[in-house]
């Protein structure tokens, strides 16, 4: 498996848990656990958002890496 191919899996995971974190939200009803899951699935996104930024630079840095 390539690096590309694991960072592309790793992002992949990351917006799934991401996701999972928004249903558990809308499927609670104890407002400290819905709280808790949107915090979580808001710092996922914001970690999702950084490593498409760095992948972006990596591409344009090393060109055996662009898509």
């Amino acid at each position: 498996m390539t690096v590309a191919d694991k960072f592309k899996g790793l992002l992949a995971s990351l917006k799934s848990a991401q996701a999972d974190l928004e249903l558990f939200a809308v499927d609670t009803n104890n407002q400290e656990a819905k709280d808790l899951y949107n915090s979580c699935a808001s710092q996922t996104q914001n970690v999702i958002r950084s490593l498409e930024q760095r992948w972006q630079k990596v591409q344009e840095e090393e060109p055996q890496y662009r898509a």
